[in-house]
């Protein structure tokens, strides 16, 4: 059971780690959902889990937790399986949710944001390159309210001043 622990852990920690960089980075950038970069994070749980898991075994052993001596006879009896697997159940979920804990210290909403953010900006340069146009304006400003914060705010203008101040 206290390998499984040690797996659980590792295996939850790693997909966790790995699947909210992917989804903070390629994910922001490429438009990824959350769930993908989950998955792409499960593939390097499961890599490290080949990887390393010799690694835990040996920990476990190093701590002085020594597997049950049971003979080969008892280990083909049906009770004694039954123990085995449920002893690995056991041992994985409890690994997997303090594997888990990590999600405690984590900024969880951080890609969503910069999705949004992304996305925001992609509306606005398309309303800023052709809404001039569209109504026929000189100039044309995006304005937009921000209540919580009582703040108005002005990210893009387009016309002759812009174009000038981009050039210069």
């Amino acid at each position: 059971m206290m390998p499984m622990i040690g797996f659980g852990i590792m295996d939850n920690f790693i997909m966790i780690q790995a699947g909210d960089a992917i989804d903070n980075t390629f994910g922001a950038t490429l438009g990824i959902a959350t769930l993908t970069a989950a998955a792409f994070g499960q593939v390097f749980s499961d890599v490290s889990g080949v990887l390393f898991g010799g690694v835990v075994e040996r920990g476990v052993s190093k701590l002085g937790i020594r597997p049950p001596s049971i003979s080969a006879a008892q280990r083909t009896m049906g009770v004694c399986k039954n123990v085995i697997i449920a002893g690995s159940v056991v041992g994985v979920t409890i690994g997997c949710l303090l594997g888990a804990s990590c999600l405690l210290f984590m900024d969880l909403n951080a890609s969503e944001r910069k999705k949004k953010a992304k996305e925001l900006d992609t509306i606005l340069e398309t309303i800023m390159s052709h809404g001039d146009e569209v109504i026929e304006a000189e100039r044309c400003s995006v304005f937009w309210v921000d209540l919580p914060n009582k703040e108005l705010w002005s990210r893009y203008a387009s016309g002759w001043a812009a174009a000038r101040w981009r050039k210069g």
